[in-house]
């Protein structure tokens, strides 16, 4: 199967699955998860992965998947943000694209995101910067959030992905499991709730699920690194895991369409992200074999 990797912001399109964890905290999704949408018959599908990550103790693995991901490539979407410009973490990945391209030259369109509040005295600067760096075929300011110009970028992704076998049924939108969506939900909400303190850190383990006649429960234990993460985990009172526990149960009850009993612990591993097999139980590896 053909794939298009969307590196950057990819979870804010419709093009991704609901599966991808969109925590505006950077790094917030481990998972390398396909995002399926298809277009038409014969099949052709766009694979959305989380971006590209630096200096983590994690990052030999990533480092791995986000290789493969931009060799299987039929056309690279890069997204950044209209109001941040090119940041250092996305001129990285401008150079990682320029060395991927010396050995297989694809198209790499660019999706300037969040044009419904940027406006065009902001933007048109950025895109005439972007074009002097000569890496991308198509320059695209879009917004994720109102759908703006989003048929344009889809039209200019069609053309360059290859016919193929229906790899996916019609309604499926992701090739994540359902225990591993539950996981990333549970994660995402401890990253919203506690920004930027503890998120590199922070694991979640399903630990068992039940399906009863009225609600699925759900027992999980958030995995951190150090007792202080723990501590701001939990918070005050359990204020902090109160919140965390109710703002899961909220998403989970959306995603799973009926009523959720959550159980959540919280559990410190010291050093879990430099224990490849630790990685490797928690989903979090590298890598797309098998597509």
């Amino acid at each position: 199967m053909k794939t298009l990797p969307l590196l950057g912001l990819a979870a804010a399109l419709p093009l991704a699955a609901q599966g991808t964890l969109d925590s505006p905290s950077f790094g917030g999704s481990r998972v390398f998860s396909e995002g399926v949408h298809s277009f038409g018959n014969p099949a052709r599908f766009d694979r959305c992965l989380p971006g590209y990550y630096f200096g983590y103790q994690d990052g030999d693995l990533k480092a791995k998947g986000n290789a493969a991901a931009l060799d299987e490539a039929d056309v690279i979407v890069v997204m950044i943000d209209a109001l941040s410009g090119i940041t250092d973490e996305d001129a990285r990945v401008f150079d990682r694209i320029k060395d991927a391209q010396k050995h297989r030259n694809r198209p790499v369109i660019l999706a300037i995101n969040k044009s419904d509040i940027a406006n065009k005295p902001r933007i048109l600067p950025l895109m005439e910067r972007c074009i002097k760096l000569k890496l991308f075929s198509e320059i695209i300011p879009l917004s994720a959030l109102t759908g703006d110009q989003l048929d344009v970028l889809i039209k200019a992704v069609i053309p360059h992905l290859p016919e193929g076998p229906r790899w996916y049924e019609p309604h499926q939108k992701t090739d994540q499991s359902r225990d591993q969506l539950i996981a990333e939900f549970i994660r995402e909400q401890v990253l919203l709730a506690t920004h930027e303190e503890v998120p590199h850190a922070v694991a979640v383990m399903l630990d068992k699920v039940e399906e009863r006649e009225k609600v699925t429960a759900i027992y999980a234990t958030v995995i951190v690194e150090r007792p202080g993460q723990k501590a701001i985990v939990i918070g005050k009172g359990g204020s902090m895991m109160k919140h965390i526990g109710t703002q899961s149960r909220q998403e989970l009850e959306r995603l799973l369409g009926r009523k959720v009993f959550l159980e959540l612990w919280v559990k410190v591993s010291e050093g879990w992200r430099s224990d490849e097999r630790m990685i490797r139980q928690f989903g979090y590896s590298g890598g797309s074999e098998g597509n």
